[in-house]
C-alpha cells in the first residue's frame, strides 16, 4: 500500500511540459486583404497538443476569432486570414494552446509602394 501511495504522489508531481507557441509572424497584403499568419507550435499528438484559438485585433478591437480542434501541421500555424484595413492601422494577433499557452505578436500597415 506504501508504495502504491508513493507512486501515486510521484505522478502527481510529475511536471507536464506544453510548449507555448512561439515566433509569431503576421504579414499583411493591402492589396489582397489578407493577413498571413505563421507560429511556431511543435507537436506530436496535433489531436492532443494544438494551438487551438486564434483572436485577430485590429486597432485593438478584436474583429475575428477562431477555434480549432487540431493542428494541421505538426511544426505550428501557417494561416491566411480575410481583413480589411488601411494604411496606418494595427493588427494584433493572441495564439492560444489548448494547455494554456499563449503567444502575442502585432504589426502596422505601411504602404511599400512608395
Amino acid at each position: 500500500m506504501k508504495q502504491f501511495i508513493l507512486m501515486f504522489v510521484v505522478l502527481l508531481s510529475t511536471p507536464v511540459f506544453a510548449s507555448s507557441p512561439f515566433d509569431v509572424t503576421l504579414t499583411y497584403d493591402v492589396e489582397k486583404g489578407i493577413l498571413h499568419v505563421s507560429a511556431k507550435h511543435p507537436s506530436d499528438r496535433t489531436d492532443h497538443h494544438y494551438i487551438n484559438r486564434v483572436k485577430i485585433f485590429k486597432n485593438d478591437a478584436l474583429v475575428d476569432s477562431q477555434k480549432y480542434f487540431w493542428q494541421k501541421l505538426p511544426k505550428g500555424l501557417e494561416a491566411d486570414y480575410s481583413l480589411t484595413a488601411e494604411v496606418g492601422d494595427k493588427i494584433s494577433l493572441e495564439i492560444t494552446c489548448i494547455e494554456g499557452g499563449k503567444a502575442a505578436a502585432e504589426t502596422t500597415v505601411v504602404d511599400i509602394s512608395k
